[in-house]
């Protein structure tokens, strides 16, 4: 337990020491593109560090997106989001919820972070717009479609709403194909990288996860961008997905998990 204990200190004093130095920056940045990038970058450094401290080995194949896409990866728990985030300067669309936690939600909504409610149709509906918006802007937006994390042992239907506004933005859709490792043969993957089932409870997983995090491995697989004028929002999304199984070699799942955490 002495390695989730340095690492969380280590986590806690980069997070206070880097947050003021943003803030600061944001504060004498005018300029809205100037903003978004600044938010991006200070993201992905961050994310960087939090990956070197936890001793995580990030592998790449493929192309880096271009500024202004949608990503699309398939998702196991919130270790995507330090993988993705370390890798690409991008923003990733969170619950609504989340940006109501106490310094967690002012960090988040300081870092230029879009929001949904719930993952049902209606109300990624109504989000589609603001996302559309900053994919306009020329942000680089990395969404979830499966709506939730799983044990990693399917690729879920995509849903399509977001898809959409990306079409209607002009923005490319990138498919990510995330896969985890461990040199550990003993460790349950499913149990100490993925966070998908109510019997998780979120800050003692992340004490676990810090201390066999060392132990682990992701492959982050950028494919070809697939350009909006491809087709409808369905057959976007269902190319993304079969792009994501290919790779990963994952079943297709068409009902959600056991017990699933929502979105993001």
């Amino acid at each position: 337990m002495i390695h989730s204990f340095v690492r969380t200190v280590l986590v806690l004093i980069v997070s206070v020491a880097m947050f003021p130095v943003y803030l600061l920056l944001r504060l004498v940045t005018w300029s809205r593109g100037t903003r978004i990038s600044l938010a991006e970058n200070y993201s992905r450094l961050w994310f960087r560090i939090v990956v070197a401290i936890a001793g995580i080995k990030v592998r790449v194949i493929g192309s880096l997106p271009p500024r202004g896409a949608l990503l699309a990866p398939n998702h196991i728990g919130y270790a995507d989001i330090l993988a993705l985030g370390s890798t690409v300067p991008c923003t990733f669309v969170t619950r609504t919820e989340i940006l109501r936690w106490p310094v967690v939600g002012f960090i988040l909504k300081s870092l230029e972070q879009p929001a949904v409610e719930r993952v049902q149709s209606r109300d990624l509906k109504s989000a589609a717009d603001s996302m559309g918006a900053g994919l306009r802007e020329g942000k680089t937006l990395a969404v979830f479609l499966e709506g939730t994390s799983t044990g990693g042992d399917r690729v879920l239907p995509f849903r399509t709403p977001v898809v959409q506004a990306a079409i209607d933005a002009g923005a490319p859709v990138v498919p990510v194909a995330i896969v985890w490792s461990t040199t550990d043969q003993c460790m349950d993957l499913a149990d100490k990288v993925a966070y998908w089932k109510k019997a998780h409870d979120f800050g003692p997983h992340v004490w676990d996860f810090f201390s066999v995090s060392g132990r682990l491995a992701v492959t982050l697989t950028f494919t070809e961008a697939i350009p909006a004028d491809f087709g409808d929002r369905k057959k976007i999304a269902a190319l993304a997905r079969d792009r994501i199984m290919a790779i990963t070699k994952l079943p297709a799942g068409e009902t959600l998990p056991r017990d699933p955490e929502s979105f993001a």
